[in-house]
């Protein structure tokens, strides 16, 4: 996936190159509406993510129909698939104390559902450096103090090594 970001003379372009394509069609590419640029890309089994400057997140399939158009509650983030499975990270507003105030959602993209948003919690003063899954599905996250925290089944974020100590 190739993304071009936009400018005042050219709108952004999403371009797709699939390198195991049944059908022949082994490349695509979308312009967004103008005005609107991909901040973020992400990718699943069959689908691929964009969320743009204007809160919105756009999912295509990987033949390049576009299946739906979400509103975000907030600046995006970061992107992250696996799978079936998107997480969305938004800012939601002003952090105390130099706290950012960031949630997420994880969608199931087969199912058509979506976890409500929920705060991602973050240790004081530090801000998100990463998130993913791991190879079985599972959500993490890194903080910039090194904190990698997990996603239980039961919708906790367990905290599960200190990169900065280890």
């Amino acid at each position: 996936v190739l993304l071009r970001l936009h400018y005042d003379s050219c709108c952004s372009k999403l371009v797709c190159v699939l390198l195991n394509c049944w059908d022949g069609t082994r490349e695509w590419q979308v312009d967004l509406p103008e005005g609107e640029g991909a901040l973020c890309v992400a990718l699943g089994e069959g689908w691929l993510a964009a969320a743009t400057d204007t809160r919105m997140l756009r999912i295509w399939t990987l033949c390049g129909s576009q299946r739906e158009v979400v509103a975000l509650p907030g600046p995006v983030l970061c992107l992250a698939g696996h799978k079936h499975k998107l997480i969305v990270v938004c800012h939601v507003g002003i952090g105390a104390a130099g706290d950012q105030n960031v949630s997420y959602c994880v969608m199931n993209l087969i199912q058509g559902q979506m976890s409500p948003w929920q705060p991602l919690p973050l240790t004081p003063g530090s801000n998100v450096q990463w998130i993913g899954f791991s190879d079985e599905g599972t959500p993490f996250m890194m903080d910039s103090t090194g904190s990698v925290r997990m996603l239980s089944s039961k919708g906790f974020w367990l905290p599960v090594l200190d990169t900065k100590t280890h």
